[in-house]
């Protein structure tokens, strides 16, 4: 890779889409979903439901507000740079 090509990945591409950033979201819950059902072997856990959705409405909310107060930690939290280590990449994935 290229130093040229390398600043680029390394530098933020501006601001974090809504579609993107919606997208990321739905991963999450849906990921978050298939971890606590899948163990579980059943949809009927009323617990799982009400966390479930206690979360995504705080993601929802912190989404809402960093996109309105303060876009550029948003952007910079939903980005991965040159100096993010390479564990937290993987997690980020």
């Amino acid at each position: 890779m290229s130093q040229q090509t390398q600043k680029q990945a390394a530098a933020p591409s501006g601001k974090t889409s809504p579609r993107s950033l919606l997208s990321s979201l739905l991963a999450v819950v849906f990921g978050l979903a298939v971890l606590l059902f899948a163990p579980a072997g059943r949809l009927d856990w009323f617990q799982a439901w009400a966390f479930i959705l206690a979360f995504a409405g705080y993601l929802l909310f912190y989404a809402l507000w960093a996109s309105r107060n303060d876009p550029g930690q948003l952007n910079e939290r939903s980005r991965t740079s040159q100096n993010t280590k390479s564990w937290d990449k993987i997690i980020l994935t």
